[in-house]
């Protein structure tokens, strides 16, 4: 039996319902890969959500731990576990460091005040230039203004949104920050900056493995006396990745602090609280100064002395962002001077002037009781490779790289 012969209509009638049927299918398995997808998007938002959540958690657990008390921290009453009330009372009124010496340059300032566009930013930069700095204070300063100004006169680009979004951490430190940490902490011959994931020999000591982005070491006749400073650097504001690179610093102070009263035995008791160690935390293009301290026997204090930031927008300039950097700069050099002054002190037993101090009825310094005021680091090995990475955002995170950068775009 032969078959009926197609005309050339019916056949392209066939194709078109076989093509037809390919799109009907193909939309069906799209719309399943686009579900799909959605549910794999909702699942990853919500782990990074719960990742944030959980190093905070993680964070105010070893702080407990270790006696510490993060006293900036407004988490309600958290940070507060773990200690009686006594203790809790004590630490409602802490003793914050005073203010420091301004090394601003006032005629400079003045400058920053009138920039509102790019003929006022040019116009104070040539100021700058023109400036004959006097001292090694304000010579220091005179460059990193010069070193800001430059940038936004001559590479403004370089703070566009796009590269700021695409600058990794070791950009933002060789761009922006290195320059300035290095003109102004690095200019005395006692002080070291050690950058790039270095371990100190004091936490080796006590099995803690952690890498630093920046050590601020303390030398006295070449040799190093004391990791007198911390900082963490990352690309950007997350949850997780501030409460893990805080978490690291402290950790890590703790150890610094505790062998650096191991090595001044004769310091008086009533100078221990002012034994303060740098905290220094840089995200993106922000950055928090703090300060860690024994406040009393057993009690560790973590306290936050100012915020500041490398000013990417013209705003920032003249709202005062690089007088701000420049106080926070100041303040860890001073505290790190008030270190190498504590170490010296606590050298002494004073019997080298065994006669000043019997005609003067002067009393032989005792050893400081180590014992009565430190308690050993508790840090578990298994966690030390959990550092919260960059891209554990939490969703409901407004300090996130995009909005953060967004604000300062509009001031």
């Amino acid at each position: 039996m032969t078959r009926p012969k197609r005309t050339r209509g019916k056949v392209l009638e066939e194709l078109q319902a076989v093509s037809d049927e390919k799109i009907i299918l193909q939309a069906a398995v799209d719309r399943h890969r686009l579900q799909q997808l959605q549910r794999e998007e909702r699942a990853t938002k919500k782990a990074k959500k719960s990742n944030g959540k959980a190093m905070k958690l993680k964070y105010f657990k070893y702080l407990a731990d270790n006696n510490i008390v993060d006293i900036s921290n407004s988490s309600a009453d958290l940070h507060m576990q773990g200690f009686n009330n006594a203790t809790k009372t004590r630490m409602s009124n802490p003793v914050l460091l005073s203010d420091e010496f301004d090394r601003n340059i006032e005629k400079i300032v003045k400058g920053f005040k009138k920039i509102k566009s790019i003929p006022n930013l040019k116009l104070t930069l040539n100021i700058c230039e023109m400036h004959k700095a006097r001292g090694e204070d304000e010579k220091v300063v005179h460059r990193i203004y010069l070193h800001i100004l430059r940038l936004h006169a001559e590479k403004p680009w370089v703070f566009s949104g796009e590269n700021l979004s695409r600058y990794s951490e070791f950009d933002l430190q060789i761009k922006f920050w290195g320059y300035v940490f290095e003109t102004y902490l690095g200019r005395r011959k006692e002080v070291v900056l050690q950058w790039g994931d270095t371990m100190s020999n004091t936490c080796k000591k006590i099995s803690l493995r952690f890498k630093l982005d920046l050590r601020l070491l303390i030398l006295k006749d070449n040799d190093m006396i004391a990791d007198g400073g911390t900082g963490e650097f990352a690309r950007k504001v997350t949850k997780a990745k501030l409460y893990a690179d805080t978490l690291k610093s402290v950790v890590t102070t703790k150890c610094h602090l505790n062998g650096f009263l191991m090595s001044t035995p004769y310091l008086s008791e009533k100078e221990v609280p002012n034994v303060k160690f740098p905290v220094i935390q840089i995200m993106g293009l922000q950055g928090r100064l703090s300060a860690l301290r024994i406040k009393k026997k057993k009690v560790y204090v973590l306290e936050s002395i100012c915020s500041f930031r490398f000013p990417n927008t013209l705003p920032q300039i003249k709202s005062g962002d690089i007088e701000q950097l420049v106080n926070a700069l100041t303040i860890t050099e001073n505290m790190i001077i008030e270190l190498e002054r504590l170490y010296n002190d606590g050298q002494s037993s004073n019997d080298e002037n065994a006669m000043t101090r019997v005609l003067n009825e002067l009393p032989r310094r005792k050893k400081l009781k180590l014992e009565n005021w430190v308690t050993d680091v508790v840090w578990d090995k298994a966690d030390e490779e959990d550092e919260g990475g960059e891209d554990a955002e939490d969703e409901n995170d407004e300090d996130t790289d995009d909005e953060s950068q967004k604000s300062e775009e509009n001031d």
